[in-house]
């Protein structure tokens, strides 16, 4: 039984050992994977026998090609001098063959014809000279333009790789991305994308395009410059607005003007810290306006919502003893008064449900007419607030069927 453990604990440390598995299911699998990668082994070498076997062959044949090729080439060469002798030749047999049993005027009206073609071609031969002397000038001076124009482009070619070069230097820079507002995965990452060295200037020209095209549409309005004296102002301003133990230091690099904030941990950069700033303020605006929203809805639901109740309780109460008073009341033809309070007409749909709802008192309401007040309440203040943005929420949250004393003043009659 030692002898067993200690056999299994060996193969199991030459099985990790090996990065194999100590299971013999497993095991069984690896060796059926190494089975089959045997096989394919020797099937590939095969193949690539065969492959061998066949490039040594087509290595013979190309040879054999290329010897043929030469040898018809100089064929060729050797075949063209005879062929133009062959030519004049067949062309002399040719006028030789027409001339026979031709008679004598025949024969003298063929040289007067050809003699008149030679006359006609040495006329116009001239000016066929001069011609081709002016059209070889024209290809001096286009080849000579080319070659200057070719020379011109090769020089702006390389100047647009350089600013290439110089303006991806630039955007690598430390903070110049987030300085400048530039989203660099924006454009399918054309921020990003490298100079492809190993293609032609083509290719690497159409990719600055889409690098420039992507800068101009990321920065600000060509009239929205700012001057280095503006910049410098600008830093001074920070500078003297930092509390104690924070600089601001300016440095430029190939140009470009990069302002860091020091403090005991080292310089930053100020992009990363105004954003870093602007998450925390807003962060905390949140915070804030959540805490606003919990005691504005106290506030609404509690002294507000009970204030309201009151003063419409009291203005009901109010009509009905003016009117009792009243019904004791009559002209001396036996007319008399009754009031009657109530909305005027056209009041919006929200009014009539906190009018409604604020003729009982709080504690009698339910919690979710306590909630429709309250939202009907907020949404009357958010008009107001938008309609009069300078007023504050005292003014706001004033009734408009009150007067400023708070003392009830009914809308209708």
């Amino acid at each position: 039984m030692p002898e067993r453990v200690a056999a299994r604990r060996e193969a199991e440390a030459t099985a990790s050992a090996q990065g194999l598995p100590a299971d013999p299911a497993a095991l069984e699998t690896v060796r059926v994977a190494l089975d089959r990668l045997g096989q394919g082994t020797l099937r590939l070498r095969r193949r690539v026998h065969t492959v061998l076997s066949a490039a040594d062959g087509h290595r013979e044949g190309r040879a054999d090609y290329e010897r043929a090729e030469s040898a018809r080439r100089d064929a060729e060469s050797d075949y063209a001098e005879p062929l133009g002798r062959l030519e004049a030749a067949r062309r002399t047999v040719r006028a030789l063959g027409e001339a026979l049993g031709a008679t004598e005027q025949q024969v003298l009206a063929r040289g007067s014809e050809a003699k008149r073609r030679l006359d006609a071609v040495g006329r116009q031969l001239p000016r066929a000279r001069r011609d081709l002397a002016e059209v070889h000038d024209l290809r001096v001076r286009a080849e000579e333009d080319e070659r200057v124009r070719r020379e011109t482009l090769a020089a702006q070619e390389a100047e647009v790789l350089a600013c290439g070069r110089r303006l991806r230097t630039a955007l690598s820079l430390p903070g110049v991305l987030r300085g400048a507002g530039l989203d660099a995965d924006a454009d399918e990452g054309a921020l990003k994308s490298p100079d492809p060295v190993h293609h032609d200037v083509g290719e690497r020209i159409a990719v600055l395009r889409l690098l420039v095209d992507a800068v101009c549409r990321g920065l600000d309005a060509e009239r929205r410059d700012v001057s280095d004296t503006t910049l410098l102002d600008r830093h001074t301003e920070l500078r003297d607005q930092l509390s104690g133990g924070y600089d601001a230091t300016m440095e430029e690099q190939d140009g470009i003007k990069l302002c860091r904030l020091v403090d005991d941990h080292g310089p930053h950069d100020i992009a990363a810290v105004g954003e870093r700033i602007a998450a925390e303020a807003a962060e905390a605006r949140d915070r804030l306006t959540e805490r606003e929203r919990e005691v504005f809805q106290r506030f609404l639901t509690g002294e507000l919502g009970d204030h309201l109740s009151s003063q419409v309780l009291a203005a009901g109460a109010l009509v009905a003893a003016l009117n009792t008073t009243l019904a004791t009341v009559r002209t001396s033809h036996g007319l008399g008064v009754i009031l009657d309070w109530k909305l005027a007409e056209g009041v919006e749909v929200d009014v009539k449900a906190a009018v409604d709802l604020l003729r009982s008192p709080s504690g009698l309401r339910t919690r979710e007419q306590s909630e429709q007040l309250r939202d009907v309440l907020q949404r009357r203040i958010e008009d107001a607030r938008r309609a009069d943005p300078a007023a504050g929420y005292a003014a706001h949250g004033a009734p408009p069927w009150t007067t400023a004393t708070g003392s009830p003043s009914p809308p209708g009659w």
